[in-house]
């Protein structure tokens, strides 16, 4: 009863995104990744880390996405032109 009422109270706790490490293959992950010899994972219950996990996913998409406007380059005429 003692390491459900400390796992609760770390759920309760934790605000981002919780990454589980084991050797075996996740039965039912919400995302998971191998790398070797592990596997990291996100359960499926855990909402608290999909929403965090999806977040995170949605920045990195906006900055791997190229600007359609070329960038800002400041200059300075010289000379009359005219």
């Amino acid at each position: 009863m003692d390491f459900i009422n400390g796992n609760q109270r770390l759920a309760e706790l934790r605000r981002y995104i919780l990454i589980i490490v084991n050797d075996q293959a996740p039965a039912d992950a919400y995302v998971s990744y191998f790398d070797r010899g592990h596997w990291y994972y996100i359960d499926h219950k855990d909402t608290i880390s999909q929403k965090n996990f999806e977040l995170v996913s949605l920045f990195l998409t906006i900055m791997a996405v190229p600007g359609t406007t070329p960038p800002l380059t400041p200059t300075i005429s010289v000379g009359g032109g005219g």
